[in-house]
């Protein structure tokens, strides 16, 4: 019996100390990958660097979903007692998929654009304010692109996170286009 405990004290001792090394290996690895996207100075020299083709916004097509949400202001162990009481609060989540073609070396490519939070009627005004705006190819690696939706970041007081420099995957990115406009 006494073996047992030993073992199973052995096996939870390495099993959380697993669990810890792969959380700090996630953190660290999720911090430098914001650092190498977001990081102003390398995305200007990316601007500067990759070529640039001017998007329309007013022709990209979005699919647009909504849902209720609710958020609740009590630890989870509270949950069962407080189910009912006035400390949830409930929210709208909003989700925008809009998807438009591109030429670029005489070839129509598409390109997905996640834009999260905002409202419907609230994202086709400031695009139809905007007009239009820049999206960054890289020239060696055609799957290194930026679009340029600062202009939503500033409007919208942070509620729209600028994604950087999206690293897409061309094998697959018709697939996802697909399937994630409808999601």
């Amino acid at each position: 019996m006494e073996n047992n405990l030993f073992f199973y004290g052995l096996f939870s001792s390495i099993l959380g100390f697993c669990y810890l090394i792969y959380r700090i290996t996630r953190n660290i690895k999720m911090s430098t990958e914001d650092f190498v996207i977001k990081d102003s100075a390398s995305l200007q020299k990316f601007k500067e660097q990759a070529d640039k083709i001017t998007v329309d916004l007013q022709e990209i097509e979005f699919r647009h979903q909504s849902s209720q949400k609710e958020n609740f202001d009590f630890m989870p162990y509270e949950r069962d007692i407080l189910l009912e009481s006035d400390k949830s609060k409930k929210y709208t989540e909003y989700k925008n998929r809009g998807v438009f073609e591109f030429k670029y070396k005489n070839k129509l490519f598409p390109h997905l654009i996640c834009v999260d939070n905002i409202q419907e009627k609230n994202l086709l005004i400031h695009f139809y304010q905007k007009k239009q705006t820049t999206l960054y190819i890289d020239k060696q690696d055609m799957s290194k692109r930026y679009l340029d939706l600062k202009f939503l970041e500033e409007a919208t007081q942070r509620k729209y996170k600028d994604e950087g420099i999206q690293y897409l995957n061309l094998d697959t990115y018709d697939l996802e286009i697909k399937h994630s406009i409808y999601k």
